[in-house]
């Protein structure tokens, strides 16, 4: 996440790194996001692997954003970036291949069976923006947004989506706030329940 000191347009005020985060933290599966940041080859401390991998392990992930919501985060950007008179992309073209690109990337996300976010330090505002791409995940069988910062708002939304998501037969929520809400552990495994899923893959 470093650029050059001398170089106005720091990593955050560039189009392709806000992309390649995204898609970085939001792809699917688990265990395959890893920060090296402070990683130091020599070091003997790292001798045990799993704890080499558990301190690798991202401290906080971006969640996915739908292509409209990746639009906005772009422009949001660009406006920042203009009041230095600095371009939000070095070649123009850009501009609009990187949102054509996103998308297209984006439709092998909402193809995937299994999406795992643990440990994101999410809260609902950011659980509700994946949410809106979970929406659009109908082969998804697998979802984990276990030990965040979920409540009730979007344990709300959770339930809502259960009924089109007819492949989900596993979901972990556990390590949750939302957890200790009976207003809303109640509600998701009602809806569970009512869409024949079965109980022991509901995780709360």
């Amino acid at each position: 996440t470093e650029v050059p000191s001398n170089d106005t347009r720091k990593y955050e005020d560039r189009g392709w790194t806000l992309m390649e985060e995204i898609l970085c933290d939001s792809k699917g599966g688990d265990w395959n996001r890893w920060t090296f940041g402070e990683f130091d080859p020599d070091s003997m401390q790292w001798t045990d692997s799993v704890v080499f991998f558990m301190q690798a392990k991202s401290a906080k992930l971006r969640p996915p954003l739908t292509p409209q919501k990746f639009a906005i985060e772009l422009e949001i950007r660009r406006q920042r970036v203009r009041q230095f008179d600095l371009p939000l992309f070095v070649n123009e073209k850009d501009n609009e291949e990187v949102p054509c690109l996103y998308e297209d990337i984006y439709v092998q996300l909402i193809h995937s069976t299994k999406l795992s976010y643990e440990n994101a330090d999410w809260s609902d505002e950011e659980a509700l923006f994946c949410l809106e791409v979970v929406a659009n995940c109908d082969r998804l069988e697998r979802l984990s947004l276990a030990n965040n910062r979920i409540n009730v708002k979007a344990a709300t939304e959770i339930a809502r989506l259960i009924p089109s998501l007819p492949s989900l037969k596993y979901l972990n929520l556990s390590g949750n706030p939302l957890c200790q809400e009976s207003q809303a552990t109640d509600l998701v495994r009602l809806v569970w329940s009512r869409e024949a899923k079965p109980m022991r893959s509901l995780i709360m």
